[in-house]
């Protein structure tokens, strides 16, 4: 998609009062604000990741530059607002490699093993995983919100990572959160105000 001869995200409006990416910002998105940003052969559709916040914030201002129009990084709300939104089948985490949820147990094997491969070989093209469901079980989907990678959202003490990516163990049993991934497998949404 293209505005203004830019290559720009596609969005969704979810309710009347948010408009945001329907995929994580992808890697030939990234590489036309950062033309050293690398993009091996066949991955121009994976998500773009490995990036400092610094980096996301000055690629939704660059975007913001290029289209007149007002990109944004989302805010941790909004994120965490789309993950309890979403129905639907396991996102690209180690729950979906393993073909069940690992226990903390499980999942220090596991990723041991995960750590013998690159990044690379586990992450997915946006969207290849099945969507949930949008807010209150309809309207437009949004793809990845709980996994591939994480994503850098706005907090009240400024940038920070949030939600679960490739290497990202969820347990369901634990009450907290699970840790961000290290930035190596964190990406960005985009947020368009209207």
């Amino acid at each position: 998609m293209r505005a203004n001869g830019t290559l720009v995200p596609e969005t969704v409006t979810l309710g009347d009062t948010l408009t945001v990416g329907r995929f994580e910002v992808t890697r030939a998105q990234f590489r036309a604000y950062d033309a050293d940003f690398e993009v091996p052969s066949g991955t121009a559709e994976y998500p773009a990741h490995g990036l400092a916040a610094d980096r996301a914030q000055a690629y939704v201002d660059w975007l913001s530059e290029q289209t007149g129009r007002n990109y944004r990084l989302p805010t941790a709300a909004k994120l965490a607002a789309l993950k309890a939104a979403r129905a639907g089948p396991s996102e690209n985490t180690p729950a979906y490699w393993a073909g069940f949820t690992p226990t903390p147990d499980e999942y220090r094997r596991l990723r041991a093993r995960l750590a013998q491969h690159p990044t690379e070989a586990l992450l997915m093209p946006v969207g290849s995983r099945p969507a949930g469901h949008g807010p209150n079980g309809g309207g437009p989907l949004v793809y990845d919100v709980d996994g591939n990678v994480a994503e850098w959202a706005r907090t009240a003490d400024g940038i920070e990572a949030q939600n679960a990516s490739a290497l990202t163990l969820k347990d369901p049993k634990a009450e907290p959160a699970p840790t961000p991934p290290p930035r190596r497998v964190t990406g960005l949404r985009v947020v368009l105000d209207r």
